[in-house]
């Protein structure tokens, strides 16, 4: 933006996320290689928790709420929000 950047690399899902968050999709380009993403590092990404400050309860409803989206296609609905 403002000509200061040439290239950007960030985690895809967060950095595409902020870029429709911030209507920035007209003036940004990803990079694509042979018609597809190109994909410099890939790692899963984690819910992380404070074990001072969240029961273990709570860590099990999520882990239930997630399992339960992934069955039912909600969490792949998420993603392709922001990655198509």
């Amino acid at each position: 933006m403002n000509k200061r950047i040439d290239m950007f690399i960030g985690d895809q899902l967060p950095v595409l996320y902020y870029i429709k968050e911030q209507g920035l999709e007209d003036q940004i380009d990803m990079v694509l290689y042979d018609s597809a993403k190109l994909e410099v590092l890939y790692w899963t990404t984690y819910i992380l928790f404070s074990k001072k400050r969240v029961s273990p309860q709570l860590v099990s409803k999520v882990n239930q709420a997630m399992e339960a989206m992934k069955l039912d296609g909600t969490y792949d609905q998420i993603i392709r929000r922001y990655t198509e």
